[in-house]
């Protein structure tokens, strides 16, 4: 008997791009992954979840900025 059509890689792999970490559960209980393929999938979208968490804290802080400089040069 084939696994269910949720666990297909492609359809892991869209709800990984999606939903970033709240797909990890659909990753690790899919039966079409290895282990080894489990563990790098879960790094590679940690390490880019850090990353658009870092990306948006500076974008955060540039906005800040620039909303600063706006208000400083009305009158």
């Amino acid at each position: 008997m084939s696994s269910p059509w949720y666990y297909s890689k492609v359809f892991v792999y869209i709800v990984l791009a999606l939903m970033g970490p709240l797909g990890f559960p659909l990753l690790w209980m899919s039966p079409r992954f290895s282990k080894r393929e489990r563990w790098v999938w879960t790094a590679v979208i940690v390490a880019g979840t850090a990353l658009l968490i870092a990306l948006s804290s500076q974008v955060s802080q540039m906005l800040g900025t620039q909303m600063e400089l706006i208000q400083q040069l009305s009158p």
